[in-house]
């Protein structure tokens, strides 16, 4: 299968947010249509190769010190960019929080989060982190890491 990614877009960090998220349901959907229909050990070879087509497209978004998550995809895609919404900016020391909104395809309210960008010693963005805002934290955990 043919793991097509556009990377980076650096022009300003509002693009770069939404370049990773173009990015991210093109790897969502493929990873879908590959594993689609397949069981046991054809099911673990398609989530293996989605495993490290995730990691080849978060490569060049990613600073340094950070960790992945647990791979997760569906049908709807969690950073379609076709439902993006940029809700604000913050200027940080050494960067930005963006924060923005994934209005869900068939439900009337939105997954908010906030993606920690980094600028690099060359000018370009990195990302540290997209945190997924949770609104009805348990034990007082109200940003969990999504990447």
């Amino acid at each position: 299968m043919s793991w097509k990614f556009s990377g980076p877009d650096h022009s300003d960090v509002a693009s770069f947010v939404r370049s990773f998220c173009i990015d991210y349901k093109s790897w969502n959907d493929t990873a879908m249509k590959i594993s689609d229909g397949l069981q046991h050990s054809e099911k673990l070879a398609a989530q293996r190769e989605a495993q490290d087509a995730y990691s080849r497209f978060l490569a060049p978004f990613l600073a340094d010190s950070v960790r992945l998550q647990l791979i997760s995809f569906g049908t709807e895609a969690s950073f379609d960019p076709e439902r993006f919404r940029l809700t604000a900016i913050t200027e940080k020391a050494n960067g930005w929080n963006v924060e923005f909104s994934i209005l869900h395809s068939h439900l009337n309210f939105a997954d908010d989060y906030i993606a920690e960008i980094e600028n690099a010693s060359d000018g370009k963005f990195l990302l540290r982190q997209v945190w997924y805002v949770d609104p009805f934290p348990e034990a007082g955990t109200t940003y969990l890491a999504y990447l």
